[in-house]
Parts: C-alpha cells; structure tokens; sequence
C-alpha cells in the first residue's frame, strides 16, 4: 500500500469501504468505476493531506486507474521511478542506451550519487558522433564534469566529423560557445568552424519559426561568434564566405582586413596578438596543419622499385599525427598501402588503421598518431610496389610555434598533416 502526501481545497471524508456484495450492482464498467471513485474498496495508494483539525485527512486511489488516465502516475507506479525503490534496497538497476537518460533524471531527483556514477560511467563508453553533443547537453545540465571532459575532448578530437551530424545542431547555445572557445578543437581549417556555426544558427531560426536571416542567425549565435577566429581566416576564403555571410558589422569587417593584410607570419601564432576586437585571433593549438616537405635536389634522387619511404621526425612541442601526402599518382603504387611510427627511443611501433586510400590527396590515419616532444620517430609508408622516386632530405623549419626537424634517406612523402596537442 502506497502512501502520498499533497494539498487539497476540501476536506475528504471518504473512508474504506471494504463490502464486496453490492457495489458491483451497476450494469456498465462506467457504473463500476464510479463506485470505486472516493471509496476504500480495492484501493492500494492513498493520498494523505495535511491535517484539518485532529484527524489527518486521505484520499483512497486505484494505481491500475490512475495510469490509465496519467502517464506520469504510470512511471511513478510501474516504470522507472518504481526501479528506484529496488535500486534503494538492493543497490540493482537495469538500464540501457534507451533509459538511461531517464535513470538519470530519477537518480539525480532523488539524490542518488551512486546512481548517477552508475550513469555517468556508462554514458561515458557510449560515446559517438552521432550522440557526443546531447550528452554534452546533458553533462553541462546535470553537472557531471567528468563526462563533460570527456564529451569535449572526443569533440576535439573529432571535430569535423561532429560538425557534420544532426546530433550537432541539438547543442544548447552555452554548449556551442563552450566548444567553439576551445583551443584543442581539432579542425582542417578555421572555416569549418564558421560554416558549422552558421549550420547550427539556421536550424535553430528555423526550429523556432524565425527567417534565418543575418540578424537573426547572429542573435542566436551571441557571443559564440566571437569564439570562431575569423583573424586566421585566409583574406580570400574571409571575402568569399564570412563577408558574404553577412554577419559582420562593417566596422568589423574593416579591422579584420586591415589585420590581415598587415605584416605577420601566420604561422608563429605566439607572436599573434589574442584577440582583434572581440574576435579570438591565436591559432587553436589542437587545428591541424600541413607540414610541407620541400623538393630535394635531383642528384640526390634513387629509383625505387619496393616499398621504402619514410623520414625521422622530432618536435619540440607534442603533435598527432593525422595524415601523410605521397609524391605519387595512381599509377606509381599497387595496393596493400601502410603506414608505420616507430618510437625511435623505445622502439615502440603503431600501425594505425587508415581511410580508404584516395586516388589523389592524402593518406587519412583512421586515429591520430601521438607524438612525444623532442622525441624522434620513423614515419614509414609502405607498399607492394611503388615505382616513383626517393629523396634524401634534411629539413627544419617552425610552424603553428613548433620547431620541426626532419630527416631522410629515402623518401617520397610530400607532407604531413599535423596537430598541436592541448595542454
């Protein structure tokens, strides 16, 4: 028997009626439940109120009729809040990626930590694309930090995978500004960003029956928009998509370009200043960039008839890597295409799993490569047959603040895609 408390506008007299031997007498199911209404027969819930002189006062109830009529008062009776009460008693709960969020929601309502670590711990192994942003949602709303670190850093990690989802355009707008200020968002280019930003702003005047016109998209945007870093914007992609955009002022577009075309090198941001206006202006330490490898001389090129191409490479500063370019074309290489890193102090090896080989571009590492400061690794790409050129080499340069040094015997690898790891 159920007890529950609550308020009522008028004294309940109704006391239990426990006769079974005329109140079935009416003729429909109607009839039936109208006998059962404010007595005591088969009642097994009572609503108690507080006390109108020296008796308390109560109401009988039938759950099996409540829930018909309330589905509140069917999870409160036979669902999830109902699991709460084994969970009480026996530390047991069952939930899956269907119920956990409601789990959730019962265990932080009725100050379960227990349960909410239960929860949180397995929200953490769930993680995806297609799911990260609502439970990053979810982890900013329920304060679970750890989850929350863990949801930014898979962003991060992913980002432009993540952009690319429905899943994306659920983000509250304190969750987009949350990841956009990341410095470790891991991105090709910094437009991606905007483009992703102007995605989400457009769903969201449309979900909310507004035209997503530029005012309207930068009123949901709000300070978001700053955290994009418009200023490391290539001048011709700034003009072609974030003028056109229309969401600039024109005094803001105007100190944009004057900062562009002054004289700076791009690619030492710690010499950039942090912020033009409002707008971040650092390079993001965790965006990717290309590390291009220059033509070495013709004297010191080599036929190569089997797979050998690879170069040693030490920074200052810790980097993964993403991606490795080869000087080839496609008929230059047969099939079976790997990539190897070799840790060249401990000797340590990862094969990482890798895209589908193009026909042109880029060989994509399926999961990044870390790579330790001021340690030196073998990058290997082999084959079954390539039938280009190899090149010795000898190359430092700085890019994105990393001093990079590389060396090579033989080599045919045009350039490397690299990220600067967040610290």
């Amino acid at each position: 028997m159920d007890t529950l408390s609550g308020t009522l506008d008028r004294p309940v007299g109704a006391k239990p009626d426990h006769s079974l031997t005329d109140w079935r007498a009416a003729s429909t199911s109607a009839g039936l439940l109208e006998q059962l209404c404010m007595s005591g027969t088969l009642a097994d819930v009572y609503f108690v109120f507080p006390s109108r002189g020296e008796q308390q006062d109560s109401l009988p109830a039938h759950k099996f009729v409540l829930s018909m009529r309330s589905a509140v008062f069917e999870e409160m009776f036979y669902g999830l809040e109902a699991g709460k009460q084994e969970y009480i008693y026996t530390d047991n709960v069952e939930f899956d990626g269907n119920t956990v969020m409601h789990v959730l929601y019962a265990a932080r309502k009725y100050a379960l930590e227990p349960l909410v670590a239960e929860c949180e711990h397995f929200l953490q192994t769930a993680i995806d694309v297609n799911n990260v942003c609502s439970l990053f949602n979810q982890a900013s709303f329920y304060q679970m930090d750890l989850l929350q670190c863990k949801c930014l850093d898979f962003i991060c990690m992913n980002a432009n995978d993540v952009f690319l989802t429905d899943d994306f355009l659920q983000l509250t707008p304190l969750s987009l500004n949350e990841i956009l200020k990341a410095g470790a968002l891991g991105v090709e280019e910094e437009l991606d960003v905007f483009k992703a930003a102007v995605r989400w702003a457009k769903h969201h005047c449309e979900k909310k029956g507004f035209e997503p016109t530029p005012t309207n998209q930068r009123a949901w945007l709000a300070e978001a928009l700053y955290r994009i870093r418009l200023p490391i914007i290539p001048v011709a992609e700034f003009t072609s998509f974030v003028v056109e955009s229309e969401l600039l002022t024109s005094e803001e577009q105007v100190q944009l370009y004057k900062h562009m075309t002054s004289h700076r090198n791009p690619d030492t941001d710690e010499e950039m200043a942090e912020k033009i206006g409002k707008f971040d202006a650092k390079h993001r330490p965790g965006s990717v960039f290309e590390l291009k490898l220059p033509l070495s001389s013709t004297d010191n090129i080599k036929k190569c008839l089997t797979a050998a191409c690879q170069i040693l490479i030490v920074a200052d500063k810790p980097l993964r890597l993403r991606k490795v370019s080869l000087f080839y074309s496609p008929t230059q290489y047969e099939q079976n295409i790997s990539v190897a890193v070799t840790n060249m102090k401990d000797r340590s090896l990862q094969r990482p799993r890798l895209e589908p080989v193009p026909e042109r571009g880029p060989i994509t590492l399926a999961e990044s490569v870390y790579l330790e400061p001021n340690t030196q690794y073998n990058v290997a790409v082999t084959c079954m047959v390539y039938r280009g050129d190899v090149k010795a080499l000898e190359y430092t340069d700085t890019l994105r603040g990393v001093l990079v040094n590389i060396s090579s015997v033989f080599n045919s690898i045009s350039s490397l895609h690299l990220s600067r790891v967040h610290s």
